[in-house]
């Protein structure tokens, strides 16, 4: 639930940001208003998971117009609008005089991968909803060489043109709980004589809101299906509860609530600690990363026998792509629990390992007290690796009368 958390926090961030545009002058920014935000984008996230199941494709096609379009229209308007841009050099050639963390060019380079790394969530979103997809043994590896295709291309783009469009690079330089995109946009949009056209950076921030305000969406829906599958296995405590579907919604509404009162804590974090936050939001790639690593490394010790053919099988060459998947995620992993800059001290020091070691630790504890006994592993596996041919569409919640054949099912289970 980090990376919802994270994604919310964004959201919260561009809402505080679009109403200062219009009120510079007198607005005195307060921890409290990006956690007020954060509450209203969590909690009209969590309603519409609720209440608007049927709507929930819909927004996830809105989402996809915002980041293909809008993109689109960004890149456009951050080439063609700026009356000043940036120097060739400034952009290819003045990394390490504008490095200011402390490290060497090339460690605080491989530490920036970090905020690209969070695009680990999307194909990590599309893998948790296998059990909605009709053939997901097709569609998601489409779905997620789709997105890594496209968002590589747009970001790239984006990347290039924004850094064209800073002309103040102090500017962007202070402070933790903020969003430096607003100036950028200012300086981009800004007339010939340094006059800011607010509302053309307000346009600008607004595609960005909304693509993120459909993502988290998208997370939300994403974080309830996977702690409801946990429970439906019998993984977390109190599964009995948490595996209930509500069938009029197609939802999991306990599921659902659960995910909504724990990102509601963790989004009250940066009141005591911004460091406090950062660190936990980027403990998600590492969790994440790390619980891939585990499958891929044990998948090459077993001489990857254990694992059904899918369509897209690579054959030999999947013994190379498992074992640097792993080399890599070994490396980028122990980058991420780095200090953020040198010198460090406590309160600004990079408590992923800590977060890391915590986290084995309890899931080690769990395992022996409850799911060594009681843990029968994921009961749709077969289904969906081998046979999502015969896979009727109520396996999962989402699906409208669909969803009954769901509960009928596991009533009889």
């Amino acid at each position: 639930m980090f990376d919802l958390a994270a994604l919310v926090q964004i959201t919260a961030n561009i809402t505080v940001s679009m109403y200062v545009i219009y009120h510079r002058d007198t607005y005195s920014f307060e921890p409290w208003h990006v956690y007020v935000a954060y509450l209203l984008v969590l909690w009209i996230c969590i309603l519409t998971v609720i209440f608007g199941n049927k709507l929930l494709p819909y927004t996830q096609n809105a989402g996809m117009f915002f980041v293909i379009v809008g993109g689109i229209v960004t890149i456009i308007v951050l080439a063609a609008m700026p009356k000043q841009r940036a120097s060739n050099y400034f952009v290819w050639g003045s990394f390490d005089e504008n490095n200011l963390t402390g490290w060497q060019g090339g460690v605080a380079f491989l530490l920036g991968v970090l905020n690209g790394a969070f695009t680990v969530g999307t194909p990590d979103a599309i893998t948790h909803m296998a059990e909605e997809l009709p053939h997901p043994r097709r569609d998601l590896p489409i779905a997620i060489a789709l997105q890594i295709g496209l968002g590589f291309l747009y970001a790239f783009c984006f990347a290039i043109a924004l850094c064209y469009a800073i002309t103040d690079l102090g500017i962007l330089q202070g402070g933790i709980n903020t969003y430096p995109l607003v100036d950028i946009y200012l300086q981009a949009t800004a007339d010939g004589e340094g006059n800011q056209n607010l509302g053309a950076t307000f346009g600008l921030l607004f595609i960005i809101w909304c693509a993120s305000m459909l993502c988290c969406i998208g997370t939300t829906l994403t974080n309830s299906r996977i702690y409801w599958a946990l429970a439906r296995d019998n993984a977390v405590p109190l599964s009995s509860l948490f595996s209930k579907v509500n069938e009029r919604l197609s939802c999991p509404v306990p599921a659902t609530l659960f995910v909504a009162i724990i990102a509601t804590g963790i989004g009250a974090i940066p009141l005591g600690s911004e460091v406090a936050f950062l660190n936990l939001a980027g403990s998600f790639i590492i969790l994440t990363t790390v619980s891939y690593a585990i499958p891929f490394a044990a998948n090459v010790l077993t001489g990857r026998k254990h694992f059904p053919k899918g369509p897209f099988h690579l054959g030999n060459s999947g013994f190379v792509i498992n074992i640097l998947a792993v080399l890599f995620i070994t490396l980028f992993d122990t980058f991420y629990c780095f200090p953020y800059a040198l010198p460090t001290n406590a309160e600004i020091m990079n408590y992923n390992s800590v977060i890391l070691a915590g986290v084995v630790v309890i899931t080690m504890a769990w395992w022996v007290v409850h799911a060594r006994r009681s843990y029968p592993g994921p009961k749709v596996m077969g289904l969906y690796v081998v046979h999502d041919d015969q896979v009727l569409h109520g396996a999962a919640p989402g699906g409208g009368q669909e969803a009954e054949g769901f509960g009928e099912k596991k009533g009889k289970e």
